[in-house]
């Protein structure tokens, strides 16, 4: 019996190696426990049956199949893989009737893929060995090596513990060794940042900082983990009776982000612009053209910030991703600048993007950019001019006005027509017109300053002598065109483009109505559907006597005598409200505004000026061209390319 002790102690004092190959037993190989979706469930199977390939391998071990193992486990409704509890693990290990058993779990985290290995003596109750495994991805390829080495390092010099007879004397002698073995020790763990989550060999143990009692005496694998942190992974030797403290400082998860200023205008000041992230200053960007990288930026979200002395401020949020570096394009937008606008003489009306702003001397506030200024005055030649505006800097114009000639003045005295300023009703009015087409909607309220407008449509005549003083170039001739027809003098002057037209005007010192006037000078302050009323009556039984024959709005001789235009002064009883001829037909009339179909939805309620953009300039007023009456409604919109030269197109001034 003393024998017996004697060679049961030195069995367990020799080194492990000794007796790797004495015994032969059964060893058990559980399936990787995994929760993530990087593997499918056929990969972590080949993942499994690599370590039971890799034991028969490197080992005596008889390795249960899987088969065996879920032919066992079925019955007792137990899943395959680790419970993930030691004494879970064992529990397993002694259904299966095993000397040793495997376990396994992959862990991904933010920062790398964690491979974790453990072997346990079922007999004994004992965690033999721990290994742990790092790979940057849970990539398939990867971890299949990670796997072989890992395995090769957990069974290097395992030994099979003898088979006593459990109850013996030699079996209790045996368990009574090995616990005095091996013992306990603790462990202190205290991090930066703090309140880390604490993983011992895979087993949650709460945060940081801590003290663990009773720990295994033995290697132990220590895993820190914290959102926005690189997880680390420690490596311990718990000795017994004592009480290792472990000290460590976690990295944090970092990115970058470059930064760039989206402003052409900034060219030569982008070194005004500083930086901000989360309201601390970063510095200040680099010279034009340059971006500026901010680096070891924390993982998350942040608050972006760019200042400049002549910009408004500009701020954005951004998610910064770990080892990632993100973009961001920050525009400024620049303050507005001051103009000064002066003239001579003083009292001229100011216009900016062809809108009416005041009168001369103006001081006003204009957005960085490029604007139009107009300077008009009754009597003298209007001026035009185009200025920019740079951002936060003031700026000053004078502008000396040209007397018109005492001819050109007596002339627009006797041909133009004033409109009061006031409010009408723009748009098609359903209550009334069955006719109303969707670009008349909605029906709405618009207040217009004082303006003049041509009493007639400006005749062949009258652009025959911007023609010979060389400021107009000539209409198309031929077909329906009246440029250089005989005894065409009085009839409108036809087939000439919109800048044409615009030329037109602007020799006279005017310009082209806006949509708005044209309306207001049809329709008068009534609402009215046609300048002259409500009704257009085609059904007179009296031919001779029927309205219609004073209308210039049907063309042909069996309608009014005229094969195409009329005189621009011929019908009387077609006049607008304020006196205005051939506002419903005759000829459609070009205006200054670009057209667009949803414009009187967002449309300004004073002086309105069309949008700033488009490819179809407005015509109004229907033409002898085309007899539908729905054309000669006041409220009808049409448009045309602006560059198009039609027989059935004139037009008249406004100021």
């Amino acid at each position: 019996m003393r024998k017996s002790l004697l060679f049961l102690v030195l069995s367990l004092s020799l080194p492990f190696p000794a007796l790797a190959r004495e015994n032969t037993g059964d060893l058990a190989v559980m399936e990787i426990f995994f929760t993530g979706n990087e593997l499918t469930r056929q990969q972590l199977g080949f993942l499994s049956d690599d370590i039971r390939e890799k034991a028969v391998e490197i080992t005596n071990f008889r390795v249960m199949s899987k088969d065996n193992l879920f032919a066992i486990l079925k019955d007792k409704k137990i899943n395959l893989s680790s419970s993930g509890d030691p004494e879970g693990d064992v529990e397993y290990g002694r259904i299966l009737q095993a000397d040793k058993l495997i376990t396994s779990q992959i862990i991904n985290s933010a920062s790398a893929c964690y491979l974790k290995l453990k072997l346990y003596d079922i007999k004994t109750a004992n965690l033999d060995k721990s290994v742990s495994r790092e790979t940057p991805v849970c990539d398939f390829g990867n971890l299949r090596r990670v796997v072989l080495d890992g395995v090769q390092d957990l069974l290097d010099g395992v030994v099979r513990v003898g088979e006593f007879k459990p109850g013996t004397v030699l079996a209790k002698v045996a368990d009574k060794l090995r616990v005095q073995s091996q013992g306990f020790g603790a462990l202190e763990i205290n991090t930066r940042p703090d309140k880390c989550r604490i993983f011992i060999d895979s087993e949650d143990c709460g945060f940081s900082p801590r003290i663990i009692e009773s720990i295994p005496a033995g290697a132990r694998t220590v895993v820190l983990a914290r959102d926005g942190y690189v997880t680390a992974s420690v490596e311990v030797n718990i000795e017994k009776g004592k009480k290792l403290v472990l000290d460590k400082t976690l990295d944090p998860q970092t990115g970058s982000i470059l930064l760039n200023v989206g402003n052409n205008s900034l060219a030569i000041e982008q070194e005004k612009t500083s930086v901000y992230l989360d309201d601390n200053y970063i510095g200040v960007m680099p010279r034009a053209g340059k971006i500026l990288k901010i680096e070891n930026v924390l993982i998350g979200q942040h608050k972006l910030r760019i200042e400049h002395p002549d910009y408004e401020p500009v701020e954005d949020s951004i998610e910064v991703r770990n080892r990632a570096t993100e973009e961001a394009t920050l525009k400024l937008q620049g303050k507005p600048g001051k103009i000064l606008i002066a003239s001579t003489p003083l009292r001229a009306r100011v216009f900016l993007d062809g809108t009416r702003r005041g009168e001369t001397p103006y001081a006003g506030n204009l957005s960085p950019g490029r604007h139009r200024i107009r300077v008009d005055l009754p009597g003298y030649q209007p001026k035009d001019l185009e200025i920019e505006i740079r951002p936060n800097r003031p700026q000053s114009v004078s502008l000396e006005l040209e007397a018109l000639a005492q001819g050109q003045q007596a002339a627009t005295a006797g041909r133009m027509v004033l409109i009061p300023a006031g409010d009408f009703m723009m748009g098609c009015n359903e209550d009334f017109d069955r006719q109303c087409e969707s670009d008349e909607h909605p029906y709405h309220r618009i207040y217009l300053d004082s303006f003049l407008i041509d009493k007639f449509l400006v005749t062949i005549a009258e652009y025959h002598e911007c023609v010979a003083a060389g400021k107009c170039s000539a209409p198309d001739r031929g077909g329906y065109c009246n440029w250089e027809k005989d005894g065409r003098d009085d009839h409108p002057v036809n087939c000439v483009d919109w800048r044409q037209a615009e030329a037109y005007c602007h020799w006279k010192g005017e310009r082209l109505p806006t949509e708005a006037e044209w309306e207001k000078a049809a329709r008068g302050t009534e609402g009215l559907i046609y300048p002259w009323g409500n009704d257009f009556d085609c059904q007179s039984q009296d031919q001779e006597e029927s309205r219609l024959k004073s209308l210039s709005v049907l063309g042909g001789k069996d309608r009014d005598r005229f094969e195409d235009t009329t005189p621009v002064s011929c019908f009387i009883s077609g006049l607008s409200p304020y006196g205005l001829f051939d506002m419903a037909g005759n000829v459609w009339e070009w205006i200054r505004d670009w057209y667009g179909e949803k414009y009187y939805r967002d449309s300004p309620s004073r002086n309105p000026q069309g949008p700033p953009l488009g490819t179809m300039r407005v015509v109004r007023g229907g033409s002898w061209y085309n007899s539908i009456p729905a054309n000669f409604r006041s409220s009808n919109r049409n448009a045309q390319d602006w560059l198009s030269r039609r027989a059935f197109i004139g037009f008249r001034c406004a100021r």
